[in-house]
């Protein structure tokens, strides 16, 4: 990581981590090639976690480092020998699956600002660290996840995460639970599902977010709970249905000059040939696959290396560079006047409680009330946390 580590914004060591497994070399092209070209992102390492893999990623020339001895249980049977596809919910892809909060425990401890993304991703042409940064840092927060719809989990296929105690903390846990994970069966998103309110909290605003902090700085918890900040994928701003990448007669047009789209994430998707289709039918598809894929001479592996679609197609860019300016991606120019009284008075003033719970603090008083029935006080901080009822209209 030292060697491919950058300085971005107040960070001196920034890494981006991304999964690599050869049968889904293509669409790892597709997304290491609109990471570095468009959203401008070159701090990359391409993880593998067999010798066939890594042999592979080499073939490739990229960046790869194996991170097999991170696995939480070794892979089973030839279905990592043979670069089949990790079918979903099969011991060897949950065991793969596992290995995010790992690395990113590692990247963290170590002092890194770390980015972990999955390959079924492609961008657009905003500076990604840049535009994570700048959200992050507008609302004070440890991180921030992809949120994929109200009464739904975090998505940990794209995510950053900045090196602070509440986000190692976070992680700490997080790649802990991996052995009692796997023997359940459970994702590394299910598992983020229980842990909200015990190692962080998920907020999709500002004012959820400073209000977070608040409440866990009243109660001596700021540094050992992650504050997370929440945007939803992309294609949701263009479709109510968060699947809708699923069939491609129902793909909404996505806008990659919006300013709410970074990239776009395949999800809901299964198999790398169903994935690059529903890229290819919104526009986000880069690669010549159909006449400009091979191995290189004399890989081993024989891996096919692609070249890009517009050294054929001049034109196949063109939507994505077509933005009046390239600007980063979910931060408006000019975040509301409350950060700034916030910020200058300081989380715990009378200001900042006016603005994040109203005259009669009733967000403390509910925590509070919790606590005195008996609730443990990360429970009570939860509950109050989520209770619409306990805080003004304008923080809900």
């Amino acid at each position: 990581m030292a060697l491919r580590s950058q300085p971005a914004g107040r960070h001196n060591q920034s890494v981006a981590l991304l999964l690599f497994n050869r049968a889904f070399a293509v669409l790892a092209q597709n997304s290491v090639y609109s990471l570095v070209k468009l959203a401008g992102v070159r701090n990359y390492v391409v993880l593998t976690w067999t010798p066939a893999d890594l042999a592979a990623c080499s073939d490739l020339n990229l960046p790869c480092a194996s991170v097999e001895h991170l696995l939480a249980q070794p892979l089973l049977g030839q279905e990592d020998a043979a670069g089949s596809h990790l079918s979903w919910g099969s011991h060897n892809w949950l065991a793969v699956v596992w290995l995010k909060p790992a690395v990113v425990l590692h990247a963290l401890q170590r002092g890194y600002a770390v980015m972990l993304a999955d390959t079924d991703i492609a961008y657009t042409v905003k500076p990604l660290w840049e535009s994570y940064l700048a959200y992050i840092d507008e609302a004070d927060a440890d991180g921030a996840f992809q949120y994929e719809a109200p009464g739904r989990w975090l998505n940990s296929g794209q995510f950053v995460l900045l090196p602070t105690a509440a986000s190692v903390a976070f992680a700490e846990e997080w790649a802990k639970a991996a052995p009692e994970m796997l023997q359940k069966g459970l994702t590394t998103q299910m598992y983020l599902a229980e842990m909200e309110g015990r190692t962080y909290f998920a907020c999709p605003s500002l004012c959820r977010c400073y209000r977070a902090q608040r409440t866990l700085l009243q109660f001596g918890l700021r540094e050992r709970v992650g504050v997370f900040r929440t945007y939803f994928a992309g294609q949701t701003h263009f479709s109510q249905e968060l699947c809708t990448m699923a069939h491609p007669a129902w793909q909404p047009h996505i806008d990659p000059c919006d300013y709410k789209v970074a990239f776009l994430h395949v999800i809901c998707t299964d198999g790398a040939q169903a994935k690059e289709a529903a890229m290819r039918a919104a526009g986000f598809w880069f690669l010549d696959s159909e006449q400009g894929c091979a191995p290189h001479d004399g890989a081993a592996s024989q891996v096919p290396a692609c070249l890009p679609l517009h050294w054929r197609l001049p034109r196949s860019e063109l939507p994505h560079y077509s933005c009046p300016v390239p600007a980063l991606a979910w931060v408006q120019r000019q975040p509301p006047a409350a950060v700034a009284t916030i910020r200058q008075h300081g989380l715990l003033s009378q200001a900042a409680g006016e603005l994040l719970e109203g005259e009669n603090g009733y967000g403390t008083n509910a925590t509070l009330a919790a606590m005195a029935a008996g609730k443990p006080l990360a429970e009570s901080v939860l509950a109050a946390y989520h209770d619409n009822n306990t805080w003004p209209k304008w923080c809900n």
